[in-house]
């Protein structure tokens, strides 16, 4: 039997402690929350759009619109006049952008082998799975609400 309660609090505390642990290290080398999905995205997709980003991260285009501006006084990215729209623009990872992602990708590196230090290899296959598992029953949940809808 499923002890709700006790499962849902715990997944609150992780959570609470993930984002705290994460965020604390990269602001260490000066990124602010989000910040690396983006970055990862623009510099995966050149020349992409503000909305692509959004809908691909599942947040608000307002959201990624104070993210690029911030960004881009960072010197991250570059914003580009689009050629084809002189409406639109296109967004460009910089060479300062492309260090920091790497930079973050190191911290993250670094913090996702303390986080798991002590697991066997067995223990890590057996999270893979369960949480495999996990995001499939969600994945199907927000299927079958989408579809309600």
């Amino acid at each position: 039997m499923l002890r709700n309660k006790e499962i849902y609090q715990l997944e609150q505390q992780l959570d609470w402690l993930e984002e705290k642990l994460k965020y604390k290290r990269l602001n260490k080398i000066e990124m602010h929350k989000g910040q690396p999905e983006i970055l990862a995205y623009i510099y995966m997709h050149k020349d992409c759009k503000q909305y692509e980003i959004a809908k691909y991260l599942g947040i608000s285009r307002a959201s990624i619109g104070v993210s690029v501006k911030r960004m881009e006084k960072q010197g991250f990215i570059e914003v580009v006049p689009n050629k084809e729209d002189a409406r639109a623009t296109m967004l460009q990872i910089t060479k300062k952008g492309v260090k920091l992602l790497v930079q973050s990708d190191m911290v993250m590196d670094e913090y996702i082998t303390k986080k798991y230090d002590g697991f066997s290899d067995d223990e890590i296959d057996q999270y893979i799975r369960l949480q495999t598992k996990i995001k499939n029953n969600l994945s199907s949940l927000y299927k079958k609400d989408e579809s309600d809808k």
